[in-house]
C-alpha cells in the first residue's frame, strides 16, 4: 500500500516515534494528501498500520500537472507562516504520500498547525 516515498518516515520513528527527520536543521514530515477533496484544508496527525505518523492534508487541486502538490506548498506554507520556497517535496511527487522537508522542529510544526 505504501510506496518508497514513505519509507524515509521509518528513521525518524526509531530515533523517538516523531514524524520527522532532522537534518541541516532541516526536518522531514510525512504527509498523506486527498486531492478533489471539498473541504480542503490540514487535519490530524495519523498513524498508519505500520505505525508510521503521518499529517492528513486535503487539497482542492486535482492530481494533475502537479496542481496538487502546488496547492499541498502553498496550504501547508500558510498554515506554518513560512515561504512556500522554504518546503519542498523530496518524495512522493505522484503518491498520495509524500515527504516535506521543511526548516521547523516537530514541536513548532505541532504548535504552529494547531493554532
Amino acid at each position: 500500500m505504501f510506496d518508497g516515498a514513505y519509507s524515509g518516515v521509518r528513521i525518524a520513528q526509531e530515533a523517538g516515534k516523531d514524524a520527522m527527520n532532522s537534518e541541516r536543521n532541516r526536518n522531514i514530515i510525512g504527509i498523506r494528501v486527498t486531492p478533489r477533496s471539498a473541504k480542503p484544508g490540514i487535519g490530524d496527525w495519523k498513524i498508519d498500520p505500520g505505525g508510521r505518523p503521518y499529517l492528513e492534508v486535503r487539497v482542492a487541486a486535482a492530481p494533475t500537472d502537479g496542481a496538487a502538490n502546488d496547492e499541498v506548498i502553498k496550504l501547508l506554507a500558510k498554515a506554518l507562516d513560512l515561504p512556500k520556497s522554504s518546503l519542498a517535496i523530496v518524495s512522493g511527487h505522484s503518491a498520495r504520500l509524500k515527504r516535506i522537508e521543511l526548516p521547523l522542529g516537530e514541536d513548532e510544526v505541532r504548535a504552529r498547525i494547531s493554532r
